[in-house]
């Protein structure tokens, strides 16, 4: 897999990728409080053999990390963009 340079984009594709990471971060955070929130509800209610929603609420979790990443490297180079 090829990773793609951030100064090689525009600064218009910097903006619009910034906003649509900004926005699965925010599904993954609200999908994993989700997943939690019903395995949650499955112990309380006596159902606790049932841990099937663990790995997805750790993989979104863990995606949601990874993308932060990238915000984090996206406005770094916004910021040197300024700079110039």
């Amino acid at each position: 897999m090829v990773k793609d340079k951030l100064t090689d984009f525009t600064t218009d594709r910097l903006k619009k990728r910034k906003r649509t990471t900004s926005i699965l971060i925010i599904l993954l955070i609200v999908a994993s409080i989700l997943s939690v929130g019903a395995l949650l509800y499955d112990v309380i209610w006596g159902n606790a053999t049932e841990t099937y929603l663990v790995a997805p609420a750790g993989m979104c979790i863990l995606l949601a990390i990874i993308f932060s990443q990238g915000i984090k490297n996206i406005n770094k180079e916004l910021a040197e963009r300024k700079d110039k």
